[in-house]
């Protein structure tokens, strides 16, 4: 399957989340009161069979939609989530009379040991991505020196900095409750150095995973001839008894360009 490309210049709109966990430093705030960010000096790179990478990952997300920001600061991954995406299962999900056992059950509770029944184990469905974006910057120039990685609780903002001999480069992502997208703005450097990056759609088998992808998920990733967006849809298996038998998830990349920003280009 062909990875989608394409290049862009400033601005760049998402839908789409997930949750991460972090080790990182903490800045309080002047008066010694409340931390009002968290932050990273150092990263790790994803590699293929590597399944921990993107637990140095920081999160942002507004309860529907969410991202996790990590790699390195010229090659990022950026894995978008949202609450609806779960992966179905053939289970039946039906509700036990529990009338006769109630008491019991009540005992088993009180006492923290499990239940002796013969319920059949009901299994929820499975959070699942939506896709991996990755954002590669091909205009370096000399050593990468000042990178932060960092997140604003204040306004749950996600924000990425280093810098080259370019000057001084800024990311900023968050999710917005209002327009329920995630967003990632993108700045020329502090010496006025253009944006040069190429924006793509990770292959699945190639996302970190602690289970194997289900092998009847299918899905395709599109990138339309004027190169306004990227996407990734998915069609969920068919099993017999899920409600979902018949859904999946399309995840949409809508890159726009700042006023004066020289125009995009595609390249598949």
């Amino acid at each position: 399957m062909k990875k989608g490309k394409r290049f862009i210049s400033a601005l760049l709109g998402n839908t789409l989340l997930f949750g991460a966990i972090l080790q990182c430093g903490f800045a309080a705030a002047a008066d010694g009161g409340e931390v009002k960010m968290v932050f990273a000096e150092t990263y790790a790179v994803p590699t293929n069979g590597n399944k921990t990478w993107w637990r140095d990952g920081m999160v942002t997300g507004n309860g529907e939609n969410a991202a996790i920001l990590s790699g390195a600061p010229t090659d990022e991954r950026i894995i978008y989530q949202h609450i609806m995406f779960n992966m179905p299962n053939d289970d039946l999900r039906d509700t036990p009379v529990l009338s006769s056992s109630l008491e019991s059950v009540r005992q088993n509770l009180m006492q923290m040991t499990v239940p002796s029944t013969n319920w059949d184990m009901q299994y929820d469905y499975t959070f699942h991505p939506g896709h991996q974006l990755r954002i590669q910057v091909n205009n370096v120039s000399g050593a990468i020196n000042g990178y932060r990685r960092a997140t604003n609780y204040e306004t749950a903002e996600v924000s990425v900095e280093y810098s080259d001999n370019n000057g001084l480069w800024k990311r900023n992502t968050f999710a917005s409750r209002e327009d329920n997208v995630v967003i990632t703005h993108i700045t020329r450097s502090s010496a006025n150095s253009k944006v040069n990056i190429t924006l793509s759609i990770d292959d699945i088998s190639d996302m970190s995973q602690d289970r194997t992808i289900n092998s009847a998920l299918r899905y395709k990733r599109i990138v339309p001839s004027d190169g306004s967006y990227l996407a990734q849809i998915g069609h969920y298996p068919e099993y017999q008894n899920s409600e979902l038998k018949n859904g999946g998830c399309d995840v949409r990349c809508q890159c726009r360009r700042q006023q004066n920003a020289p125009q995009l280009g595609r390249n598949d």
